[in-house]
């Protein structure tokens, strides 16, 4: 399905929309059986216009990544229309939204303010995935990759802040990308997000990897 065919069918069936997440000032909707795209969707018009601005601001200072390799790190697609903020009506209440590519995953856990706990989870839980991958040459190129994402997402942080920062990992490459940012001025913990950043780093990286491989695996060994 393309992006304006989606848009059509969110206009013309939004009582279809599933929300999925938690989100108080902003919710994430799916229609059923679509797996390409969500839509980010709020009463108020412009939290959604500054979160695309927040958005489209971390792609352009994506410089020091090479272009074909931004979308790893950002990854949002907006409908190519003259706006890509578009007006409907869901439960009688007017809304704005914009459109997202669906990404087959899970989140970093995040319930009003993420926790070091809820960081823990998610480091947890791509170890898990990473460890239950077969064969050992696809598990090593998932670690490989979340490294490769987590680094260049550091990078970022040595000179801008992402102000609610919030991961999703694909379960099918092991890509981390960041999603819903929030607005330009919605916080400042960019000392906190580093260390988040770090701290996954650490749990998923290759040494920790294969140590916990070869810890669990008795045959194959990651060498």
């Amino acid at each position: 399905m393309t992006i304006d065919i989606f848009v059509e069918t969110v206009l013309s069936e939004a009582s279809k929309l599933q929300r999925i997440g938690k989100g108080v000032n902003k919710c994430c909707f799916k229609l059923p059986g679509n797996e390409e795209w969500v839509i980010l969707a709020s009463s108020k018009k412009n939290l959604i216009q500054n979160e695309l601005n927040q958005l489209r601001l971390i792609e352009s200072r994506c410089h020091s990544i090479p272009p074909q390799t931004c979308s790893d790190v950002f990854k949002s697609i907006v409908p190519q229309t003259s706006s890509d903020v578009f007006n409907f009506i869901i439960d009688n209440q007017p809304c704005s939204a914009f459109v997202e590519q669906f990404i087959k995953g899970f989140d970093m856990p995040h319930n009003y303010a993420t926790s070091d706990e809820d960081v823990r989870t998610f480091y947890n839980k791509i170890t898990d995935d990473i460890l239950s991958t077969q064969p050992l040459e696809n598990a090593k190129v998932k670690q490989k990759t979340v490294t490769a994402c987590l680094a260049r997402i550091f990078e970022y942080l040595q000179e801008y802040d992402i102000p609610d920062l919030q991961l999703r990992y694909e379960t099918a490459t092991g890509k981390v990308f960041v999603i819903d940012p929030g607005g330009a001025n919605s916080g400042n913990y960019h000392a906190t997000h580093k260390q988040w950043i770090s701290k996954i780093m650490e749990f998923t990286s290759e040494s920790e990897m294969k140590r916990m491989w070869n810890y669990k695996n008795k045959k194959e060994k990651w060498l």
